[in-house]
């Protein structure tokens, strides 16, 4: 072996240092508590004679790879990590259009019609322990989903998710003037947050535990509509019309009347539509009870990503195993992905990566990092290790490089593929948008392979947002195409 930078190789690496060490690079705070394992990693900067080409489709795949942490209290180190690894989409937080580092991003509004219901006058959420007006009672009872029409305000309402001593609301989607509603305020909501100067730019919209069936409770449970009316259908209240028969009708309808309104106010636009059901099948099984060309439209240009990870009843990849996604023909499997923030370990991230990349899916993240049962939460993008953030994008940066399907294969402890690697002893990808190599060496048997006519540039250490830092050319050897860890302490 001999040492890394020689005459003929240049080489761009950026390593991650754990704990204190860390914290002393880049100055950012951690938490290792959280780390199965944390790893040594680097960003590798490759030359290639010649420069390999991105394929056509491209910027039509990139709306697909989304860093959609938007429930953190962090902004500009979420958007520094994110244009690190080449996200062109981020879900929007408020105030994100302030900062500098927006420029040239497209932003993806987050269940948008929660940021509709103050046009109303009204909150979310109902508390019968809160005096409300009578127009405020009125704006409820005549948008939102009733359980019946002879119960006194709030008693009426369906319930929905339950907080503390209160609960939300759904808009009662079985009436075309509430859709209405929603999708005009979601167009002016996307217009105003826009900032054309500095290129930040409306760039779809996202829905969490999107279930058309609504999102209704009764003691601490989801229970469907006819747990309440009898049927699918919300209760009418006087001098409303249903134009709807059923609840999931109306709200497939209103998610293909703002997605049509977002195409027509925004044409041109590469616009994404992402919906993340909790298992994606059951989402599946309540949509194909609709004709068939409502299902066509729902689903054109849109991403359905799974959240459930692996857990007792699930394997965390049905997102691409389960045959009753695909049935239809009308979803295809580069249009599903995982976004499960449940699961920190290697072997079960390892798994639904390799899973997503030897078919063409997707990983991301979706609103937080951690589930909502860990016991040491991964609250900011800092705190996740560098082998985490790697492992989530490997499968995205191969389908936007562009490897075939035939190039990539998955053992079930192994992942290969022209560009990436991950196993149990390392995790590495090629960066579509820069080409450079992103490793990270969970233990000193990982050893990255190099592509023929690739010459390394430059050695770099990495901080906990993977940003380049200080010089790692010692820290590797290379013998022939292959780079090891040094073995000095």
């Amino acid at each position: 072996m001999k040492s890394l930078l020689n005459p003929n190789h240049i080489l761009l690496v950026a390593l991650s240092i754990s704990g204190e060490a860390l914290a002393a690079t880049s100055g950012a705070q951690t938490n290792t508590l959280c780390y199965p394992t944390s790893g040594k990693a680097y960003i590798i900067q490759l030359a290639r004679d010649p420069a390999p080409a991105l394929p056509k489709n491209y910027d039509d795949l990139l709306r697909f790879h989304y860093y959609g942490i938007c429930w953190a209290r962090q902004i500009d180190d979420g958007l520094q990590f994110a244009r690190q690894m080449g996200y062109s989409y981020v879900f929007y937080k408020s105030g994100m259009e302030k900062s500098p580092l927006a420029k040239d991003l497209y932003f993806y509004l987050e269940t948008p019609e929660y940021m509709a219901y103050g046009g109303l006058g009204v909150d979310r959420t109902i508390s019968e322990n809160k005096t409300y007006t009578q127009a405020q009672i009125g704006a409820y009872q005549q948008h939102f989903a009733l359980k019946d029409t002879t119960s006194p305000f709030p008693k009426n309402m369906l319930p929905g998710w339950p907080v503390k001593d209160t609960f939300c609301v759904e808009p009662d989607y079985q009436q075309q003037k509430v859709i209405d509603y929603f999708t005009e305020k979601v167009m002016a909501i996307a217009a105003k947050v826009e900032r054309k100067e500095k290129r930040f730019l409306f760039g779809g919209l996202a829905w969490d535990v999107p279930e058309v069936t609504g999102l209704f409770y009764a003691d601490g449970k989801p229970k469907p509509i006819s747990y309440w009316t009898g049927n699918d259908s919300t209760a009418q209240f006087p001098g409303t019309t249903h134009d709807y028969k059923t609840y999931n009708e109306g709200k497939v309808a209103y998610f293909n009347t703002v997605k049509r309104a977002a195409m027509t106010k925004f044409p041109g636009r590469k616009l994404g539509f992402i919906f993340e059901p909790y298992p994606i099948a059951h989402w599946v099984t309540a949509i194909a009870k609709l004709d068939v060309a409502s299902q066509t439209k729902l689903f054109d240009h849109a991403l359905i990503a799974q959240e459930s990870g692996h857990t007792p009843w699930s394997s965390g990849t049905e997102f691409v195993d389960d045959p009753r996604i695909f049935k239809s023909g009308l979803i295809k499997k580069d249009q599903v992905g995982s976004d499960t923030p449940d699961n920190h370990d290697l072997n079960t991230n390892l798994t639904i990566a390799s899973k997503a990349g030897i078919n063409g899916a997707w990983f991301n993240w979706f609103g937080r990092l951690s589930g909502s049962g860990d016991k040491t939460p991964m609250r900011e993008i800092n705190e996740v290790p560098n082998w985490l953030q790697l492992i989530r994008v490997v499968a995205n940066w191969d389908n936007l490089n562009g490897v075939p399907l035939a190039n990539r294969s998955f053992t079930g402890t192994t992942y290969t593929s022209a560009n990436s690697r991950m196993d149990e002893n390392i995790i590495y990808s090629r960066q579509p948008k820069t080409q450079k190599l992103f490793v990270v060496f969970l233990n000193k048997g990982g050893e990255i392979t190099l592509n023929p006519g690739e010459r390394i540039v430059s050695v770099k250490r990495v901080d906990a947002l993977f940003r380049e830092t200080v010089d790692g050319a010692g820290d590797l050897l290379t013998s022939g195409n292959r780079i090891k860890l040094s073995t000095r302490p």
